[in-house]
């Protein structure tokens, strides 16, 4: 047998074999990937996926919801809904500019939550704070029978002595209204933590409370829904109570052209999971469509390198 032919009996076998390893590589990512993402991984990439991709994310969006309900049917519907809710704060919600929203109970069944806003550096309210507030009671005069919860913590650079939820409070019960119907929370700087605070509020003290109407400035009012519906939905789920919901929207104009940046949704959507205790909100994870790319690059290069050696053997 002269060297030609055992040249090409050797690389018929080496084609069988890397033929095989490609095949055995495959079937064995196939597997590996279906179990070796996790819930938190799979929560990760939508929270990720949905702020880099917004509308163009929900391939892979229905993809992981599916798979997180296959292991846990009600925590799937969650997210589906908080994915849902995020989509259509950003897209089909219509936010109140400057107005009293209409057809909301005449009952005590709802609540005005008026957002806070870092205070000056004295400790005194914004200009645009109190526009949130003078908005807040405009709805308070038209719904005499709901509730109405300021929110926010110390965040006065140079007065620790106040709070935006108690100087928020402390003006509205100047202007009028019922201390019977303001709730206060005044203890978290940042919107997640006032959701939390609001929701556990709500529940313990107001069971007649179903729904909530955000009420912040324009440019917030997608972010802020989407962090207190993302709260109330994960609160429920994890206190099996039932969710609260988010009734309507509503904006103190203030000018600004665009919401906050899907980036900083994105970011706060994280918070909001790491927060409820369920969540690795660091760990997005890697997409199984990237993890198909990196397993196919390294095949192919593995492949390339014997083929290359091969070569050079022949040459030899």
């Amino acid at each position: 047998m002269n060297k030609n032919e055992v040249f090409k009996r050797r690389m018929k076998k080496t084609g069988i074999l890397i033929g095989s390893l490609l095949v055995i590589g495959v079937l064995l990512f196939i597997i590996a990937s279906s179990g070796n993402l996790t819930t938190d991984d799979r929560i990760g990439q939508m929270i990720s996926d949905y702020g880099k991709g917004q509308e163009n994310a929900w391939k892979n969006i229905e993809k992981n919801i599916a798979k997180i309900k296959e292991e846990d049917q009600e925590l799937g519907a969650v997210w589906e809904n908080i994915m849902n809710f995020w989509s259509y704060a950003n897209t089909e919600m219509e936010v109140q500019l400057d107005k009293v929203p209409e057809n909301l109970p005449e009952d005590d069944s709802f609540c005005v939550v008026i957002l806070g806003k870092k205070l000056n550096d004295d400790g005194t309210m914004t200009e645009e704070l109190i526009g949130r507030l003078e908005l807040g009671l405009a709805i308070a005069e038209q719904y005499p029978n709901c509730y109405i919860a300021v929110t926010g913590g110390g965040t006065a650079d140079k007065n620790p002595n106040v709070t935006e939820g108690g100087l928020m409070g402390q003006w509205l019960l100047e202007q009028g209204l019922s201390e019977n119907r303001l709730i206060v929370e005044d203890k978290a700087p940042d919107t997640v933590g006032n959701a939390a605070n609001t929701f556990s509020i709500l529940k313990e003290k107001y069971e007649s409370v179903d729904s909530v109407v955000i009420l912040t400035s324009d440019y917030h009012v997608a972010r802020g829904s989407i962090l207190f519906h993302s709260t109330f939905m994960l609160d429920a789920y994890k206190t099996g109570t039932e969710p609260i919901e988010i009734a309507a929207g509503v904006g103190y104009y203030t000018g600004e052209e665009s919401y906050e940046s899907f980036e900083l949704q994105a970011k706060g959507v994280r918070s909001v999971a790491e927060n409820c205790g369920y969540f690795k909100a660091e760990g997005e994870g890697l997409s199984e469509d990237v993890m198909v790319g990196i397993v196919a690059a390294v095949i192919g290069t593995v492949s390339g390198i014997i083929l290359i050696t091969l070569k050079k053997k022949k040459n030899h």
